[in-house]
């Protein structure tokens, strides 16, 4: 996948690309099987800038991180964002297509990797882009930096449109 972006946009502040491309692969061979609708969606999220939702910088407020249960190989997965990166003023999103599931990573199979603090909250669902996905999306590419009746519009569709 190749994107293309308008020449003054950065999804990285401390990254520049030629021509306003971004170098990005989808490939099977990092993520195993492209078979669900929600994992190419991942791969196209992180094309257009998007990080792991366990990655935020407020991450420890909703998840508790086990890196002992990580495969030492994997612990890159896991490093924090910054709060710009990252959040885009949202709530940590759960359901996001973005987090990685609880055992995700793990050394050993019934070892989990990350422990949701929300009672219930599932974490690494792979169906679709969920609701703070979307508006995030919208959020990095500003799309609601226009009229009301266009940031509704977006708004709208992300309510809709969702997990």
């Amino acid at each position: 996948v190749i994107v293309r972006l308008g020449i003054d946009f950065q999804v990285f502040p401390e990254r520049k690309w030629t021509n306003a491309i971004v170098p990005y692969e989808i490939s099977s061979k990092y993520s195993k099987c492209l078979g669900t609708l929600g994992k190419p969606i991942h791969e196209i999220l992180h094309a257009l800038g998007i990080f792991h939702e366990q990655a935020r910088a407020d991450r420890d407020e909703h998840v508790t991180i086990l890196l002992n249960n990580i495969d030492p190989s994997r612990l890159y997965n896991f490093r924090k964002q910054s709060k710009g990166n990252t959040t885009y003023l949202f709530p940590y999103d759960y359901e996001s297509v973005m987090h990685y599931g609880a055992y995700f990573f793990s050394k050993e199979r019934f070892y989990p990797t990350i422990v949701p603090k929300k009672h219930g909250a599932r974490i690494g669902q792979r169906i679709m882009m969920s609701k703070g996905d979307c508006l995030k999306i919208n959020a990095l590419y500003e799309c609601f930096d226009k009229d009301t009746f266009t940031t509704n519009k977006y708004k709208a569709f992300c309510n809709y449109l969702a997990y």
